[in-house]
């Protein structure tokens, strides 16, 4: 049965003084993450086994989930853009409305100024 880490050992009166939750988290996150050459290397040779060991079909299953996914979060995206882009135009077209319902007011509470109308062309 394997033991439960113990963490390194520390002389208390060289170690600063932790403050608050965060730091011990701290600690701990920069003691994982240190690795090895050794780690390194077993790890490099865990994902050439692994590689190794599929065949084709495999690769082609995952190929094709990984294209599935990558295609889901490029449509969402693209999705979410033209969402975003109709919401301004619509926005835009609304105080477009408004501004020309205000101008139209305008021009009928002061009949003296009449709209500009072109000359007719004569044939």
């Amino acid at each position: 049965m394997l033991a439960a880490y113990p963490g390194p050992v520390t002389n208390r009166k060289t170690q600063p003084a932790s403050v608050g939750f965060f730091s011990s988290h701290r600690k701990a996150a920069m003691s994982i993450s240190k690795t090895t050459p050794p780690e390194v290397g077993s790890y490099a040779g865990a994902a050439v086994t692994v590689a190794t060991s599929l065949t084709l079909t495999q690769v082609g299953v995952i190929v094709g989930i990984l294209t599935a996914l990558l295609t889901f979060l490029l449509n969402a995206w693209y999705t979410h853009q033209r969402n975003s882009r109709e919401n301004r135009l619509a926005e835009l077209e609304c105080h477009e409305r408004e501004v020309r319902l205000a101008q139209f007011l305008a021009q009928l509470q002061a009949p003296e100024v009449k709209p500009y109308c072109p000359p007719l062309e004569k044939p």
